[in-house]
């Protein structure tokens, strides 16, 4: 994958998590204590994690999600993952 593409859907990122540190659905699954089968329609973009899901599965991966606000915007800006 090149460095310059983001990828802008959740499950493409949790795949290429999963897929980078050598893990089965399975494993992931057990260890965030999800289905196989959840973790299989969050990565094929048939549904989206909860928020606390998501936290759970990115917390698992050693990265935590923040919200931040841009300075020109009143209301909460992007969502940015923290290596």
């Amino acid at each position: 994958m090149p460095k310059s593409f983001v990828p802008t859907n959740i499950g493409f990122i949790i795949n290429e998590l999963r897929e980078k540190h050598k893990l089965r659905a399975v494993d992931l699954a057990d260890a965030v204590k999800l289905k196989r089968s959840n973790i299989h329609a969050i990565e094929n973009i048939r549904t989206n994690p909860s928020l606390h899901t998501l936290v759970r599965i990115l917390n698992y991966f050693g990265y935590e999600l923040r919200v931040v606000r841009k300075k020109d915007e009143k209301i909460l800006g992007s969502v940015k993952f923290i290596e």
